[in-house]
């Protein structure tokens, strides 16, 4: 193979990987008695990296509230009945209403890792692991 096309494959390589993510938190098991607070920051980074667009968006300990494209969600922790995600979207069902969170307008889509990650955070500080 020629130099420049060793280096135009090298390259090619390079962007198709260094692709950006979340900073995730993934020490659940060595810190169990901060679980909680574990989940909750990764919940916050992920929908931070993600959420980019969102007019206003607050995850905190009281709940989540978002506004996208006008839509208001919000939710206190009590109130969130199941979380849900893939490559496109974010599903929160709620007690009384449901919401999806678009993420197809950032140029990052949700991996694989980051959907389990996300699902893993929800369920951890929703108290269901």
């Amino acid at each position: 193979m020629k130099p420049l096309h060793k280096s135009i494959l090298a390259l090619s390589l390079l962007l198709n990987t260094a692709c950006p993510s979340p900073e995730i938190k993934r020490d659940y098991a060595l810190y169990p008695e901060h679980k909680k607070e574990i989940a909750l920051y990764n919940i916050e980074k992920i929908f931070e990296f993600y959420l980019t667009y969102a007019d206003n968006y607050k995850v905190n300990d009281e709940g989540f509230y978002c506004n996208q494209y006008g839509k208001v969600a919000s939710f206190t922790w009590d109130e969130i009945r199941n979380v849900r995600c893939d490559f496109h979207s974010v599903y929160i069902t709620g007690k009384y209403e449901s919401y999806i969170f678009d993420t197809q307008i950032t140029a990052a889509r949700f991996g694989e890792d980051e959907c389990k990650a996300l699902a893993e955070a929800f369920n951890i500080y929703l108290g269901k692991k």
